[in-house]
């Protein structure tokens, strides 16, 4: 159940939403949807190993590690230029790498 409703009737009322507040925030909703339903939680996609980069946290135990994500993100690069150049990596591998980050900030900030 998801508000109320099942998450079909909760697509379907979006659906018909459509007509009202346009499609672009229509496929905005869609795809926050599909995400929040469909992605893992990070720490099943980031893996901290002592033997793969000195312990750094890598994807899915590749040698790709979460801040050579950010490092690429940071210079421009989009998730597309990342998977094109490491087709290994996901969409969701790049994501994960994001919150993985965002939750260690927030952590830090709670600890000082």
């Amino acid at each position: 159940m998801f508000a109320g409703g099942t998450l079909l009737e909760v697509y379907s009322g979006l659906h018909k939403a459509v007509t009202v507040i346009g499609n672009a925030y229509f496929n905005c909703l869609r795809e926050y949807l599909y995400l929040y339903f469909q992605m893992k939680h990070y720490t099943e996609i980031i893996i901290i190993d002592p033997q793969v980069r000195f312990g750094m946290p890598c994807i899915r135990g590749m040698r790709i590690s979460v801040s050579d994500i950010l490092g690429w993100l940071a210079s421009g690069m989009s998730e597309a230029d990342i998977i094109a150049d490491y087709p290994d990596l996901t969409i969701e591998d790049i994501k994960a790498a994001l919150a993985f980050a965002a939750d260690r900030e927030h952590k830090i900030r709670i600890a000082s």
